[in-house]
């Protein structure tokens, strides 16, 4: 990671990037697939997480009941996490609320992860590399 970011300006603003990022994430209604992934994201601060693998219906269910008018959908960069978050898009739809499917991506792009559940370990390893 440090390769792509060598530049003490690239890496200002990834820092700043990611910064955003996260403060978007605790500020939101965030869809997971798993418990780790609940888990990981929990530890970097956020708190409205819903799991939805295996009970999508219901989770969303739950999710829109909360009135958040919007979400952010963090299932795995997967041929499954794509899927489903699709599927979790689609049925929070039903309910008015608007999905950000693409943001996982980015974010997903900028640690250098696919699944989500290792979020944790990437953003303090990344901060780390940053200071550098």
């Amino acid at each position: 990671m440090s390769n792509r970011y060598s530049k003490p300006l690239e890496k200002q603003l990834a820092t700043k990037r990611l910064a955003q990022f996260m403060k978007k994430l605790c500020e939101s209604l965030v869809l997971v697939e798993g418990d780790r992934d609940k888990r990981a994201l929990a530890m970097l601060g956020c708190e409205n997480l819903f799991t939805v693998s295996g009970k999508t219906r219901s989770a969303c269910e739950k999710a829109a009941a909360t009135g958040a008018g919007h979400a952010i959908i963090l299932t795995d960069i997967d041929d499954r996490g794509n899927e489903l978050a699709l599927e979790v898009r689609e049925e929070l739809g039903r309910y008015g609320v608007k999905c950000d499917i693409e943001l996982r991506k980015t974010i997903a792009g900028l640690l250098g992860i696919r699944f989500f559940e290792d979020m944790a370990q990437a953003y303090e390893k990344f901060m780390k590399e940053m200071a550098e």
